[in-house]
């Protein structure tokens, strides 16, 4: 999950920085191959990104901050 999301944050954040919206596509496709491919033969499930796209990226979103301050393993213990 950190690498699809890794990808498509520094995939944005570079095509601001070079105003290329074609890097931040492409980078952001990538990210999704990797997601969609996790779920699928790791997971076992399907993603929810076409049904609720928007909710989708929310959750990648909060799931990669808890991620990067140490705090998901707590998340997932609750849950």
């Amino acid at each position: 999950m950190p690498l699809g999301v890794s990808i498509a944050i520094l995939a944005l954040f570079l095509g601001i920085a070079m105003l290329n919206p074609v890097v931040t596509i492409l980078g952001t496709a990538i990210a999704y191959v990797f997601s969609w491919c996790v779920h699928l033969f790791i997971e076992r499930n399907r993603p929810s990104l076409l049904e609720h796209p928007v909710w989708s990226f929310q959750s990648d979103v909060r799931m990669f901050r808890l991620w990067l301050t140490g705090r998901l393993d707590e998340e997932y213990a609750r849950a």
